[in-house]
């Protein structure tokens, strides 16, 4: 079954969406709040319910504390399940990697993460997602893979142009 019924209230829980963008971005979305409105847009254009929050770090949050911890699945626009819960998502290896963009389309490449295996920040975040030039840096992910690399890959410039995760909020 593709639903969850929580022991607490009885009400059947939907899984939670979670897609790799269609578009790319340099490193300036104008913080956190600029990377969730994208998200938000994106879900909202390709016709997905909810409320979604963009899987970025900055010197002040972790991505993991951004992301309800909700004891849902996560899954892809096609129903794939990526992982049982957060904790689930940060244990080290997702169960798929996010590959499918808002409209389910398959896309690979990096990912704007500012973020650790752990959900924890890295040390390099374009400024809060507020720079989009060299020299600075931002950590990213890779959506080709199902290893920790999904969130702490590589540190491209912040000039570079890369997608974002986006997760469904409970």
């Amino acid at each position: 079954s593709d639903a969850t019924t929580s022991t607490t209230t009885g009400l059947v829980l939907h899984p939670l969406h979670v897609f790799i963008t269609s578009q790319t971005h340099n490193g300036a979305y104008g913080g956190t709040a600029g990377a969730d409105t994208l998200c938000n847009d994106l879900a909202a254009a390709a016709g997905l319910g909810g409320t979604y929050t963009a899987w970025l770090s900055t010197s002040t949050e972790d991505a993991a504390a951004r992301i309800d911890p909700t004891g849902i699945p996560y899954v892809l626009v096609d129903g794939t399940i990526v992982a049982s819960n957060l904790a689930d998502l940060l244990d080290g290896s997702l169960d798929a990697p996010i590959n499918v963009d808002e409209t389910g389309t398959m896309v690979f490449g990096d990912v704007w993460t500012g973020t650790l295996a752990d959900g924890s920040a890295a040390p390099v975040h374009c400024i809060d997602w507020t720079e989009g030039a060299s020299p600075m840096t931002g950590r990213c992910g890779s959506a080709a893979t199902t290893t920790a690399a999904w969130t702490d890959n590589i540190t491209p410039t912040c000039g570079a142009g890369l997608r974002l995760y986006c997760f469904e909020q409970g």
